[in-house]
């Protein structure tokens, strides 16, 4: 990863940040909702993009932000899906684009490539391996 792309990666993050702070105790936006109804992880979510900022490397981008593009595989069928998590305004479930407010969009968030969890989905639960994240160039 160029160092350009990593410093527009940041940006982004950087943007997100501000707005999460800004919206945060406005109970008619996403963001507010989100914190209300999950405070402990709007607070680690803010936290760790604060700690991201501190580092220079690529490897801070193995966690799951909004913008990341994530590939699990289901480990009982062996097959996969990508989403990208995003906002809820871009949401388009058919382009695998998912909120981060949706649930499984929720439940990969801060997780990190390569971690095995166990996805709460209307059927029950089923085990998937978080086995790519990207971020790409906006």
């Amino acid at each position: 990863m160029s160092h350009s792309t990593l410093s527009s990666l940041k940006t982004a993050l950087r943007e997100q940040l501000t707005l999460f702070q800004k919206q945060q105790n406005d109970r008619t936006s996403p963001i507010g909702r989100f914190y209300m109804n999950n405070q402990k992880k709007f607070l680690q979510y803010v936290r760790e993009l604060e700690q991201l900022f501190n580092q220079e490397d690529e490897d801070i981008f193995t966690k799951v932000f909004i913008g990341a593009t994530v590939k699990i595989v289901y480990l009982e069928e062996e097959d996969e899906e990508t989403y990208t998590i995003c906002f809820p305004e871009e949401a388009d479930p058919d382009q695998g684009k998912i909120s981060f407010l949706s649930p499984i969009g929720n439940q990969l968030l801060l997780e990190m490539r390569g971690n095995s969890i166990d996805l709460d989905i209307p059927g029950g639960k089923t085990a998937v391996k978080i086995s790519e994240i990207h971020y790409l160039e906006k």
